[in-house]
């Protein structure tokens, strides 16, 4: 009975301590409860939380519960690169710094980038952090140990733009180390109050629904849709919303997919705001079990052409393991549909400087 006693009042404390970190750590952002969402009651998207254009089925069959840990636990031969991690190129950000005059971009891996537009600086979906996740020790760590660069090397940026909520688009960490350095966050609806949470100052935070621009020295940012969903803790689900962003200047127009199922609205924002010079579309982290918030990388392709884009390049991959597919196939497979696209496939390495001017040959280092 002693050792019996000890085990409940030893995971009772557990509970506890796990009750207080969850209630107090930053982590999570803000808590928006359905009453505080009442802000944002103007948007078509809101229906008492954010909602897709269309349903989605966001819930898992017992066959699916059953067979998915067996099915991660095998897949981890070959869900990481063969030799740890893909090759990474150094970024000179100076040199990257010292061309103001064309728009050139430079992949973080997964879903970050920094990119230059009209002599500003940009990045997008700024996650530096080694693990997806809350808690440093759950979650797959980044297959590259190194960075191309790290946040305490750039020394302003203009804009930071954000996809949506979760863990590996929206990392805490990041943001509070580029806070200081930012001009203007662009963000959908909602994530303005994590921001807050964390102490970034309001008049720095610009909040969009889909559809909604804004033009700012020399680019206009629009928020566009996407079919995915948000959330970072307990019962925050829909809490707020998520989307894909198009960048324009006066002669180029770039389109950020976010995370996002395949669906109509590609369609519709190619036919609103395209044709593009590039689209920068995910690829990555999907499987059988949710096909409609994250695409197949044929699927990827077709949204590519979907939107009217002149290159595509798939993203939402080589940095992180959170699906049941070799880490490589999401660009295998883009790179095999592209040769009988009408759409240019580009697949540089984590830290190339790519230039929208001159974009490479794709070669397949991976």
């Amino acid at each position: 009975m002693t050792a019996i006693w000890f085990l409940v009042k030893s995971l009772g404390v557990l509970i506890l301590f796990g009750c207080v970190w969850y209630v107090l750590s930053p982590v999570f952002g803000a808590r928006l409860s359905t009453k505080a969402l009442k802000v944002y009651e103007g948007s078509p998207q809101l229906n008492t939380v954010f909602s897709n254009a269309k349903p989605i089925n966001m819930g898992f069959s017992w066959e699916d519960i059953r067979t998915a840990y067996s099915d991660y636990r095998a897949s981890r031969a070959w869900a990481t690169p063969p030799n740890g991690q893909p090759p990474v190129i150094k970024t000179n950000l100076g040199e990257f710094d010292n061309d103001q005059r064309e728009t050139a971009f430079v992949w973080v891996g997964h879903s970050t980038f920094l990119l230059r537009m009209e002599q500003k600086t940009l990045l997008i979906d700024p996650m530096f952090g080694s693990v997806p996740s809350p808690i440093s020790f759950i979650g797959g760590k980044r297959f590259n140990q190194e960075l191309p660069f790290h946040i305490e090397q750039l020394d302003s940026v203009d804009f930071v733009l954000i996809t949506h909520d979760h863990y590996d688009h929206l990392d805490f960490p990041s943001i509070i180390a580029l806070a200081p350095k930012v001009g203007q966050f662009l963000v959908p609806l909602g994530i303005g109050e994590h921001l807050k949470t964390w102490g970034v100052p309001s008049e720095k935070i610009r909040e969009l629904d889909w559809w909604e621009h804004v033009a700012m020295d020399d680019l206009s940012f629009h928020l566009t849709p996407a079919q995915h969903f948000s959330g970072r803790a307990i019962a925050d689900r829909f809490h707020t919303l998520w989307g894909s962003w198009v960048i324009k200047t006066a002669t180029e127009a770039l389109f950020f997919s976010g995370d996002s199922g395949y669906a109509p609205h590609f369609k519709e924002i190619g036919e609103r705001l395209g044709p593009f010079d590039m689209a920068f579309v995910e690829a990555g982290q999907y499987n059988k079990r949710w096909p409609d918030v994250h695409m197949y990388p044929e699927e990827s392709y077709q949204a590519a052409m979907d939107v009217k884009a002149k290159a595509v390049m798939p993203i939402h991959w080589g940095a992180f393991s959170l699906a049941m597919h070799p880490w490589n196939e999401p660009a295998q497979k883009m790179y095999e549909r592209a040769l009988t696209g009408e759409a240019t496939i580009v697949i540089p390495k984590i830290g190339e400087k790519v230039s929208l001017q001159d974009l490479p040959d794709t070669q397949p280092w991976w």
